[in-house]
């Protein structure tokens, strides 16, 4: 027979981690697109890279930025005191679950009777409780008012015309020009008959 109390702290801890793995994808996101734009801000001022490779480097920033960040939001270590402590506080149990779990454990000295209604008490305050409510499935408000705000400031950023990529088109020309006379060069020493006619003259 399976322990209400353990169940409904397995059920609570599985809806903090859920919790905790959108808010960490969340600010995943952000310090992704924070990254983004200061390189799309440096990249007006030096010539490092040209519109589309800040688009390709955008996607792959913000993507890896919300995977790690739900991963590490999901696995964030958190001894059973303090997620005990956390569900107390984020679900205002006055300590109840902390103490039903330390009367269960034999950490508090008490009676049988005094066990057993510190449990009923318990499990009726958790009875009512809805852990969506509490732990939502989305990021905070604040969260996606920075988001908002980082993608205002990306879109001139990345889609208005960047000056520095004249100067990249001119290092890619010289590169290119350099390579063809390299590549000319080798093709006159490898054929004997370009050789001695280039001598003669």
């Amino acid at each position: 027979m399976h322990d209400p109390l353990r169940q409904a702290l397995t059920r609570l801890t599985g809806a903090l981690r859920h919790h905790g793995a959108v808010l960490g994808a969340g600010w995943g996101a952000v310090t992704g697109l924070s990254g983004i734009l200061a390189a799309a801000l440096v990249a007006r001022t030096m010539p490092l890279w040209y519109k589309t490779d800040l688009l390709l480097i955008l996607i792959w920033v913000l993507g890896s930025g919300v995977l790690v960040g739900a991963l590490c939001g999901y696995a964030w270590p958190r001894p059973l005191p303090r997620r005990l402590h956390v569900l107390d506080r984020r679900l205002i149990l006055s300590e109840r679950l902390t103490t039903a779990w330390e009367l269960e454990q034999g950490h508090i000295n008490a009676s049988g009777t005094m066990k057993q209604l510190q449990r009923k008490e318990t499990l009726h305050a958790l009875h009512g409780v809805d852990p969506r409510a509490v732990f939502p499935l989305h990021p905070p408000r604040a969260v996606m008012i920075a988001i908002g705000v980082l993608m205002l400031l990306l879109i001139p950023a990345l889609l208005l015309p960047n000056p520095q990529e004249i100067e990249l088109a001119r290092r890619a020309a010289r590169q290119q020009a350099a390579e063809a006379a390299v590549e000319q060069l080798e093709t006159v020493r490898d054929t004997p008959d370009s050789y001695t006619h280039l001598r003669a003259h």
